[in-house]
């Protein structure tokens, strides 16, 4: 979306703010039993021209969460 596009609501121009990624993964732990892990990030910035920045930063961060959780919780072989 282009920063010059306006609001329906308020005829203003919109202003991204902030942006959030977010990850789900099921584990199968054998035994028909499965575990889901989920995580996410919001990141919020002051310039508007760089959420792709925000949004690369908050898609590291979730991949993080996604493997300590997936390595703490993982079925043992």
């Amino acid at each position: 979306m282009k920063n010059n596009q306006l609001s329906t609501f308020t005829k203003e121009p919109f202003r991204v703010k902030e942006i959030t990624v977010g990850a789900s993964r099921t584990i199968n732990l054998g035994n028909y039993e499965s575990m889901q892990v989920q995580g996410s990030c919001t990141i919020e910035f002051d310039d508007p021209s760089q959420p792709s920045l925000a949004r690369d930063q908050a898609l590291q961060e979730v991949k993080t969460q996604m493997n300590e959780a997936y390595k703490s919780i993982r079925p043992k072989k």
